[in-house]
């Protein structure tokens, strides 16, 4: 399985996160037109393999971004806080996927429009993930 398999089962199976989205994490190419609020988007921008002078080694380090979107910033960033806890400091298998540890990197506010974003009802909370995996 795929680290973002792991960290989507992780979230999904936490009760906090659960029920807030139920199963609404998606891939940031993935998310339904008609998807209700709020929901988590995830990506993974970069994958770095780890290696040694004798070669690679069967560990990788990905950068993961999260973002919680809500109808106000007040959910966004409860859906986030409920997701940051389940992740920071896991360690174990999900989804098939030997996860050695996910780590807080950095966190930002988003809004899909800039002025009013409330009143549209598209604000979220984005959150980067260091998550370190064997494969």
């Amino acid at each position: 399985m795929s680290v973002e398999s792991a960290i989507r089962g992780i979230l999904i199976a936490d009760a906090p996160v659960s029920a807030q989205v139920d199963t609404r994490v998606y891939p940031v190419n993935g998310v339904p037109q008609d998807a209700a609020f709020p929901y988590i988007e995830y990506t993974v921008p970069s994958r770095q393999m780890i290696r040694t002078h004798d070669g690679p080694i069967a560990s990788n380090r990905y950068t993961m971004d999260l973002t919680a979107w809500g109808t106000s910033y007040a959910s966004a960033k409860s859906v986030m806080d409920a997701a940051r806890e389940a992740l920071n400091g896991h360690r174990g298998t999900a989804s098939g996927t030997q996860i050695l540890g996910v780590f807080d990197d950095d966190e930002s506010d988003e809004a899909e429009l800039a002025q009013h974003a409330e009143e549209h009802g598209q604000v979220g909370v984005s959150l980067s993930l260091l998550v370190w995996s064997r494969s």
